[in-house]
């Protein structure tokens, strides 16, 4: 059946012309990344592509190749939809309210709906970006240096740097094959989870004085006064989930 929708999903972009694609609200790396990777795929080829994030890219990925294209609202006609690493349709925001099922649904998590008319579903994926990295190629769509960049972050990003226990050697493999295009590694890994605004610093600083933890459970909180107060611009946490869920103990954060 999945040799089926890959093949199905490969003779739809051939026959499309005017592309819109979308992620979730509150975009995460893999978010990005794929969307990108796709998106700057697809145009090389010829196509007219919508690269559409309801709540933009923040600064930790500006840097990307290609992120000055992203809207954050669909406008004009289409004949393609596809949705990238989103769970569930209602996660595209509100700018999509009003809009048809989906054409093509790529994603790599389990929870996923299948709310499109072709859904590839990879659940045995790290990110969606490695989906993408796998099939691009099988696709007929070249995989350049700035796509390799971005699908590269969201793979980085979305194993936390290789420390999730979903991480396996395919994914190390891909990255290196992705790495042979001349993306450097080493600076998106850096950019993405290591280096930080100094207001993301501010705001991260708000929430790690509010930490607290219970029967495995550790949690804070971000308010609208302290982004404010940081000069923090982004629609999120800056990231610091990541910074609190590898406490000792932790259950869940």
């Amino acid at each position: 059946m999945t040799e089926e929708i890959i093949g199905a999903i490969k003779e739809r972009l051939k026959q499309s012309n005017s592309i819109i694609i979308a992620s979730h609200v509150r975009p995460d790396g893999d978010a990005i990344g794929s969307l990108l990777g796709l998106g700057l795929a697809l145009r090389d080829a010829g196509k007219t592509v919508q690269m559409v994030l309801v709540d933009g890219v923040s600064s930790s990925y500006r840097h990307l190749e290609g992120s000055d294209l992203i809207v954050k609202e669909p406008k004009g006609e289409y004949d393609t939809f596809i949705a990238v690493d989103c769970a569930d349709f209602r996660r595209v925001g509100k700018a999509f309210e009003g809009f048809g099922q989906p054409d093509i649904n790529i994603d790599h998590h389990v929870t996923n709906e299948k709310f499109g008319k072709l859904n590839l579903i990879e659940a045995e994926e790290v990110a969606t970006a490695a989906i993408l990295t796998n099939h691009l190629p099988e696709w007929g769509y070249n995989i350049t240096k700035p796509i390799a960049a971005a699908l590269l972050t969201g793979i980085v990003t979305d194993t936390l740097g290789f420390r999730t226990a979903n991480t396996n050697p395919s994914a190390l493999r891909l990255c290196a094959k992705l790495m042979e295009t001349g993306a450097d590694m080493p600076d998106l890994y850096m950019r993405s989870l290591v280096k930080k605004s100094f207001p993301a610093a501010k705001y991260w600083g708000a929430g790690l004085s509010r930490m607290d933890q219970k029967n495995g459970i550790v949690w804070s909180v971000l308010t609208l006064q302290d982004r404010k107060r940081s000069g923090y611009g982004g629609n999120d946490d800056a990231d610091l989930i990541n910074m609190i869920r590898p406490s000792m103990g932790t259950k869940l954060a």
